[in-house]
Order: structure tokens, then C-alpha cells, then sequence
């Protein structure tokens, strides 16, 4: 298995050179910045796995950089580590926090405990991108594994297609589904033209079973559908 890029950006050369040793001495693969103008090249040239970010750098705040990252959907779900001098600065915190950072690290650190938080913030993303058994939605739930979808706790009687159609719902709440995507998911096939039809068929009939939940998948207007999660 490749081993994880990491990109470390943090203007104190000292600092710097301590996280990469000691990364690479885990057998890391590392990049060290000094500034966000870098970190933002190198991004576009590899995406990391893991951030390690300073917060006050020269160009820019990481803050900045974070909500950046976070807007991106190529680096969206990427953890991030905020290293900082500052001890007191609780805002700081609160605020890394608030826009998608995911462990904070105050300097002067511990080199176990630093490759500790990495260790397990890359753990934590592996185990999010894995696929889950289960998918739930309020009292809702599907055990994609038995392959049954409950209602209230009770079974619920779909047909194949019916199932593999609730599915991609729940995997994509809130989000707009076109028919073409969606026949393609449960159909496994591109189609032909007029094939979707099939699609407001098939959606009809499931939110015909979904009872009290049938609303939450609402229709676009001559694009698709959208399933309504809770907020």
C-alpha cells in the first residue's frame, strides 16, 4: 500500500523540519511549505491526504486556506491538522473548527503526540470513505448487506430495483439527481432515449411504500429528483 502524502505548511523552518523527520521517519510521504501561495501549487499538482497547517503564515491566514479547501470538492473531505503558537487563542480554535478543520495542535508539541493525531485523523478519513453496511435517515434504514430496508423498525417490502433506487437517494440527501443518473444506478446501463421514463415510474411506486416519508423525495421540474434529508 502507497503511503500517505502529506502536506506540511508552517513558515518556522525549525517546526518544519521537525514534523517532516519525524513523518518521514513513519515512512510518510512529505511536502513542506512555507506559505499558502505554495501549498495552494502543490495542491493543484497532487492533492494530499492530510493538511498540516499553521494558522498565521505570511501570505495569508490557514483559516483562509481552509475554507478554500473545504469549498473544493477535490479536497473537501481531506483532514486537516491546524498547528499553531498561539495558546490562547480559543477563537482561533473555535473558528478552525467551524470551517471544517479536523484536530488542533498547539506548539511546542510532542513528536509522539503529533504523529498520533495523524495517525488517527488518517484512520478516521479511511473508515469515512469505506462504504457503510447500514444507511439511515430518521426512521428509516437500509442494511445493505441483508439487503432489507426498514420502516419504523419494521421491514419493509421492496422490490430489487426499488431498493438499489432508495439507496442512491440516501447516499446523495439533499442533492439533485437527474432521471438519466438515476436509471443508470439502477439499471446499471446507460439506456436509450425515453428509457428514463421508467425512472418516474419506479419512483412513483417507492414513494408509494416510503408512507409518511414519501414527500421527502420532491421533484425537480423537468430535471429529476431530490431526496430530502434531515437538516
Amino acid at each position: 500500500m502507497p503511503a500517505h502524502k502529506i502536506l506540511v505548511v508552517d513558515d518556522d523552518l525549525a517546526v518544519r523540519t521537525l514534523m517532516s523527520e519525524a513523518l518521514k521517519a513513519e515512512r510518510y510521504q512529505v511536502t513542506t511549505t512555507c506559505d499558502i501561495f505554495q501549498a495552494k501549487a502543490e495542491t493543484r499538482k497532487s492533492a494530499p491526504d492530510l493538511f498540516v497547517l499553521d494558522i498565521q503564515l505570511p501570505d495569508d491566514s490557514g483559516l483562509n486556506f481552509c475554507r478554500e479547501l473545504r469549498k473544493d470538492q477535490r479536497t473537501a473531505k481531506i483532514p486537516i491538522l491546524f498547528v499553531t503558537g498561539k495558546k490562547k487563542s480559543v477563537t482561533d480554535k473555535v473558528l478552525g473548527f467551524k470551517l471544517g478543520g479536523d484536530d488542533y495542535l498547539i506548539k511546542p508539541f510532542e513528536v509522539p503526540e503529533f504523529l498520533a493525531r495523524i495517525e488517527a485523523l488518517l484512520r478516521r478519513a479511511k473508515a469515512a470513505d469505506e462504504p457503510s453496511e447500514i444507511l439511515q435517515e430518521g426512521v428509516l434504514k437500509l442494511d445493505l448487506t441483508a439487503h432489507q430496508a426498514y420502516l419504523k423498525g419494521k421491514p419493509l417490502k421492496l422490490w430489487p430495483k426499488e431498493f438499489t433506487l432508495l439507496q442512491a437517494f440516501l447516499c446523495n440527501k439533499n442533492r439533485l439527481l437527474n432521471r438519466q443518473a438515476l436509471y443508470e444506478a439502477v439499471w446499471n446501463d446507460p439506456g436509450i432515449e425515453g428509457s428514463t421514463r421508467q425512472v418516474d415510474f419506479l419512483v412513483h411506486r417507492l414513494r408509494q411504500k416510503l408512507g409518511p416519508l414519501k414527500d421527502r423525495i420532491v421533484p425537480v421540474r423537468s430535471l429529476g429528483y431530490r431526496f430530502e434529508g434531515d437538516k
